[in-house]
């Protein structure tokens, strides 16, 4: 199993579980980290831990995924951001794309995370190769 480091920017447990289960039905033996606060998810990204790969729900009542996608963009700009969404219109996925996310997946689609860790490793690889 590959082992991932994840950070999981997301207002519900339940939620942050699902998409560990996914990563590890996938064969992802991920560590993962659930934060939901500006606050918490500055200090994930200034801790020492190398997060392979950030997912990001965007609909949470504390921080929207905009903020965190700029925190990001400014303490971890390589990290891949994936925006995992119960409903999002195309013109707000196209606008949080914009912002530095990777891609959204569908919280009913999760199975389908999977397959963009494996193109953001890859695509990773290829780079530092």
């Amino acid at each position: 199993m590959t082992t991932l480091n994840v950070l999981i920017v997301d207002d519900s447990q339940t939620d942050a579980e699902l998409i560990a289960l996914a990563l590890r039905r996938a064969g992802y033996a991920s560590t993962w980290q659930r934060v939901d606060t500006p606050g918490t998810v500055l200090a994930a990204l200034q801790s020492r831990i190398t997060w392979d790969v950030i997912t990001c729900d965007y609909s949470m009542p504390r921080l929207t995924a905009g903020t965190a996608l700029d925190l990001v963009q400014s303490l971890a700009p390589t990290v891949p951001v994936v925006i995992v969404a119960g409903t999002l219109t195309e013109e707000t996925a196209s606008e949080l794309k914009r912002r530095g996310a990777e891609t959204v997946v569908t919280k009913q689609r999760l199975d389908a995370l999977a397959t963009v860790v494996r193109r953001l490793r890859r695509r990773r690889h290829e780079r530092d190769s």
